[in-house]
């Protein structure tokens, strides 16, 4: 929660959570009971909290499979088997063969069915991206990247060397801003604002950002000038003792910038010439943000939650409301998210197999009417984060290795950083 006092302004408090359908504290109170039911092996508790669980945030792959979990526990074979046909459905994969909890429902007809079908999921390949290019440095970790129409400069951000590489349209590579420049952090998110010449930059120390010492905790967005890489403004959010992660940056046509703060679980607003940041959608909201995307009107801001999917933000009215799926396919695990037309492109690295899908909307953008995959298991995968539209062209991070690192803190054997490209006609 925001300190009394704290330079970033609340200028919408969401009351009620859930008379906006949101998750609120609720669903993050119900994670820690679940949790406890499931160390004290109380299932019929947690079964009784899990579906409370699934009713704030529906469709919750994770949430599926401890409810499946609880049920087998319980020996309810059938009410087991109903919920992952469900995770089926959702073209999401988990290791059910290998589950302790799954052993005595070996036995039920229809579950090598289910394993092998889940398997094939796991094995299917969409592969039509191909390699725009690649940075030469393994130790990079490229997470943010972003697109200069007026140049055809392609800037990749790296969460490990504290820095912003620019590739020309020849794919000549050179830092645009400096390892650890104007104490700069990991940088995940950018974007271009090309009408004000700016760049900018979402920044957080981070364990996997060079000379990061747990005692650090910033986290800010930078504003860089766009031909010189020099500093215009800066933005912290950073209060100590709070946590906090800039995660992302989108900007509307009018130079508004939109941040996601994904472990403080707030969406902030950056307006043209302000000198701080503002609270679009606070703490109590339940949302961590991650991916954002404006439409194409200016109305409606789109933003991704690794847990519970996606929401929309009436830039007018201020209102947020859950987007509903009539595609069975899971919408959780979404980490970068783009505009494209009417449509908006997700890269998933939160769901097995990682992937990037196209998802058809509605008319009214109010609701997704198909998922469509464009790129699965490609063989350059590692964890797929970020994207940029380049025209009719995708381009998208396909390698960040910072999970590899975090489990071994190791910097051998990485892979070169790729960029790929994927066409969207």
């Amino acid at each position: 929660m925001l300190r009394k006092g704290s330079t970033i302004l609340v200028v919408l408090l969401v009351a009620t959570a859930r008379a906006n359908d949101l998750p609120g504290t609720e669903f993050w109170d119900l994670q820690a009971q679940i949790a406890e039911s499931f160390k004290k092996q109380d299932y019929p508790a947690a079964l009784e909290q899990l579906k409370k669980s699934d009713a704030l945030v529906p469709n919750r792959p994770s949430s599926v499979l401890r409810m499946a979990r609880a049920h087998a526990r319980l020996h309810e074979n059938d009410a087991a088997m109903t919920l992952l046909n469900r995770l089926r459905d959702m073209q999401t994969y988990f290791d059910l063969a290998h589950d302790p909890a799954f052993v005595d429902l070996q036995k039920t007809p229809g579950f090598e069915n289910l394993v092998s079908s889940m398997e094939k999921v796991s094995e299917s390949r969409v592969t039509a991206a191909t390699v725009a290019f690649k940075i030469p440095d393994t130790t990079f970790f490229p997470e943010g990247i972003a697109y200069d129409t007026h140049t055809g400069d392609v800037f990749v951000a790296s969460m490990r060397k504290r820095k912003i590489v620019r590739i020309t349209p020849t794919g000549t590579i050179t830092d645009f801003i400096m390892p650890h420049q104007d104490n700069i952090w990991g940088i995940s998110g950018i974007g271009i604002d090309a009408a004000h010449n700016t760049l900018w930059a979402c920044s957080t120390a981070y364990e996997v950002s060079e000379e990061y010492s747990p005692t650090d905790r910033d986290a800010a967005a930078f504003a860089f000038d766009l031909a010189s890489g020099k500093l215009k403004a800066h933005y912290p959010f950073h209060q100590q003792g709070e946590k906090h992660f800039c995660d992302g940056v989108v900007i509307a046509s009018d130079g508004t910038v939109f941040v996601a703060d994904s472990q403080g679980m707030a969406l902030l607003k950056i307006s043209p010439g302000a000198k701080e940041l503002e609270t679009l959608l606070p703490e109590s909201a339940g949302i961590s943000p991650q991916g954002m995307a404006v439409s194409a009107d200016g109305k409606t801001l789109f933003f991704s939650d690794y847990m519970s999917g996606l929401y929309a933000l009436n830039l007018k009215t201020k209102q947020v409301s859950r987007l509903e799926s009539k595609a069975k396919a899971s919408l959780a695990g979404i980490d970068g998210l783009i505009g494209y037309g009417n449509d908006l492109i997700a890269i998933q690295n939160g769901i097995l197999p990682n992937r990037v899908v196209r998802l058809k909307m509605g008319p009214s953008q109010k609701e997704v009417l198909d998922v469509q995959v464009l790129e699965m298991n490609h063989p350059l995968f590692g964890e797929p984060t970020l994207g940029v539209i380049k025209g009719n062209m995708l381009l998208l991070v396909a390698n960040n290795p910072i999970s590899k690192f975090l489990d071994d803190h190791q910097l051998s054997d990485l892979p070169t950083p790729v960029i790929l490209q994927r066409d969207l006609r």
